[in-house]
Order: structure tokens, then sequence, then C-alpha cells
């Protein structure tokens, strides 16, 4: 006799919200703006047959790197917070290291350095921090450090700058690889500059590659949503359409499907209209808020050039083991990590946002 196995039901949060890309508050550019460090970018097209190549060119022409075991003390060294801290916008975070396991790094474009650490290396360290939020026992395993390179007083022959570098300097396991992407202050610098600097250092250096998906969708099958306020008893309901985006990345056919079927109750949510042709398209590398930002203002402001098309989906998804989330707040995998959001564009710049966050994750 078998036993019976009980999953874990995902503890994410879904948020979801209304409003316009011409509201005052701007509240659109403020979440894009709070998610620093994402790994791909989605679009869903009903009745478009391709992305306009304007849309997604700056995405796959960015210059983000890869740079090999890099430690955590030469991003304070003066020349570095000098070149690229303090000038331009920089994104840094360590690749391929785990939130709940292994020491993490971020370096904001505001210049604030996240340490994502645990216990046995903060208690080494020797820098104050706080309890990661995400310790559910009573016994602390994680802490958070933070440090703002741009403060007045992080600077050479000053008591805190002198303590954070010798700090670093002596916790050698502090060496990370690196995702980096500098956006310099002018256009007479080149964006590659960083690399060079890291070479210059003997520091192994490549450019993240940005992977590209495309699928033509025929006789595409996809729910009618218009930009009016969703209400309780709204059809399809919204919980409904962000279930059926998700089938969609996945490249899952309901059209053979029924709330009623045997194997699946997934199935495109009603009322739902039958496109000639639709199309999804993913890029997948390192990409800043800035790029999301540009692409989601092209979008929206070009979408009325294909009259057939009801509405464009974007969604940004961020790295499940970002040591942020919400700009500088904590991010962590409690069960799945969730770090993405989706924006549901309509012709008259009204818009549906989807924000699926970790359970403790702040908003």
């Amino acid at each position: 006799m078998s036993a019976s196995v009980d999953f874990p039901s995902s503890t994410g949060k879904l948020i979801f919200e209304q409003s316009s890309f011409e509201a005052d508050n701007k509240a659109h550019e403020k979440v894009v703006e709070k998610q620093n460090f994402n790994y791909s970018v989605s679009l869903i097209l009903p009745a478009i047959e391709k992305p306009n190549v304007n849309w997604i060119k700056k995405l796959v022409e960015t210059e983000s790197y890869q740079i090999k075991n890099v430690p955590a003390s030469l991003l304070v060294e003066e020349e570095f917070l000098g070149g690229f801290v303090r000038n331009g916008s920089l994104h840094l975070m360590s690749n391929k290291t785990h939130i709940d396991t292994d020491n993490c790094l971020a370096l904001l474009p505001s210049g604030v350095m996240v340490l994502n650490l645990t216990k046995d290396t903060y208690e080494s360290l020797g820098l104050e921090g706080k309890p990661s939020q995400y310790c559910l026992r009573k016994k602390t395993m994680r802490y958070v450090v933070q440090i703002d390179l741009k403060a007045a007083s992080f600077v050479p022959g000053k008591k805190l700058y002198e303590r954070v570098k010798t700090c670093l300097h002596q916790q050698t396991d502090l060496t990370f690889d690196l995702l980096v992407h500098w956006c310099p202050p002018n256009d007479q610098i080149c964006p590659s500059s960083i690399k060079l600097y890291f070479e210059k250092r003997k520091f192994c250096s490549t450019l993240v590659p940005v992977d590209k998906c495309y699928r033509l969708i025929e006789n595409f099958r996809h729910p009618v949503i218009t930009s009016q306020q969703v209400e309780p008893t709204s059809s399809p309901d919204y919980q409904d359409v962000f279930e059926w985006l998700g089938c969609v990345a996945c490249d899952i056919n309901l059209d053979s499907t029924s709330s009623e079927s045997y194997l699946s109750t997934l199935s495109c949510p009603t009322p739902h209209h039958i496109s000639t042709v639709g199309c999804y398209y993913q890029l997948k590398g390192f990409f800043t808020s800035s790029d999301i930002a540009l692409l989601l203002n092209l979008i929206r402001t070009s979408i009325t050039d294909y009259p057939d098309c009801p509405w464009i989906c974007l969604t940004v998804y961020g790295f499940c083991d970002s040591p942020v989330s919400g700009g500088s707040l904590e991010h962590g995998y409690c069960q799945g990590g969730e770090n993405l959001y989706s924006y549901i564009i309509f012709p008259d710049q009204a818009y549906w946002l989807f924000r699926a966050t970790d359970s403790f994750d702040m908003t």
C-alpha cells in the first residue's frame, strides 16, 4: 500500500492592482524601479505575430558581465568607489548563491551594499547587522549587513570606511562570482569600462548572454479582459487570468481541456476570444530596472499601432535568490522565492498589475 505524500502549498503572496500609466502618482515607475535585478522578461501578444524590434533592441544589446572570484573587499577600494559607485549607475549582485544557505551580496544603484550572511560568517566579520526576517526558528541563523558606500563618512581616513575595509579584507571567504551592469554618467564613457577595470586586475570576465525564446501561437485563445474596474463578481477572475498567463509561459495547451476534464481542470478563462495569431516572446539575461522602464514605456506608447491587439502582457522575473526586493528590503526563499510582476497593458493607458512575492517580503 503506497503512502500518501503531502506537498506543502506555496506561501507566496499575489497582489493585484489597477491603475493608469497617466495617473499623477506614477506608481508603475516605482514598481519597476524597486526591482533592481531581473533575469527574464516575457511578452504575451494577442493578435501580434512578432514583437516590435524596437521594443526588445535595448535588452538584446545590453552590456552585462559576469566576473569570477571577486573578493568583497575590492568593492570598497577608493578607485572602484570613485569610478563606478559614485559615478553613473551600478547594478551588482552575487551569482549562483543561495539566499537560504550561502553568503550573498548585492550593490544597489543607491550605493547601498547588502550582505546576507550565514551566522558563522557574520560573527567572524565584525560588522554590525541585524537578524534576517526569514529566521523562522528561535535561533537566528542568518544576518543582514547594509553599508552605504555613498555616505559622506565612507571615505578613506574616516573611521567607518577603515573599519569596513579592514573587516572585509580579513574575511577571505567573502569571494563571489558577480553579475555586473554599469551605466556611465554620459555617452562619452563606454559601459565596458567596468569590464576592463576587473580584467586589469586579472579577474576573468565574460559578457552575460541574452537567450531568446519565440513561439508563434495560431488560433490563439485568450480571455476577454478590459481596463474597466474589476469587481468581486467580475468574469474572468483576476486570479484565473494570472494562472492562465503562467500556463502560456509554460507552453501548456489548454485548448483540449475544460473545467470538467478528468486530466486537468485548467482552461482558458471565460469569456474568451480566438485571435488568428498571437505570440510568446522571452529574453533571459541580466536586466536592470532601467532596461525594464524603457521597454514598458515603448510598449505602452505604441500599443495603439496594433488595432487588433486588445492588450499586451509584460512579465518581469527577479532572481529567486536576490538578497533584496522592493528596493533595499530583504528578500528570502521561504518555499518558492517568488519575485516577479506582470503588467497587462491596455490601449487606453490603463493597466492591471500582478505582483508575486515571497510570503515574508515587504511590498
